[in-house]
């Protein structure tokens, strides 16, 4: 089964992104530091690419696959 992404959001400096029903939370600086540096409304601009397995965010010219974004992430309980 591949995974999809179903939402993003941001919380502060963190990424928060379901899959599966199942959220997970991700500093920007492990990603990328072009997203760390980004300020709030660069990062907000971020697609979910066709088919949920990629975010992509254009005016950073950044992209991350779904099962990337679970390896390095961790499950978040809000």
């Amino acid at each position: 089964m591949i995974a999809r992404i179903e939402r993003i959001s941001f919380d502060g400096p963190n990424l928060i992104f379901q899959v599966d029903r199942t959220k997970y939370v991700i500093q920007s600086a492990r990603i990328s530091d072009r997203l760390a540096c980004a300020d709030q409304a660069l990062r907000e601009k971020a697609e979910i690419l066709p088919g949920g397995h990629t975010v992509h965010w254009p005016l950073l010219d950044l992209q991350m696959s779904a099962t990337g974004m679970m390896q390095m992430g961790r499950r978040y309980f809000a």
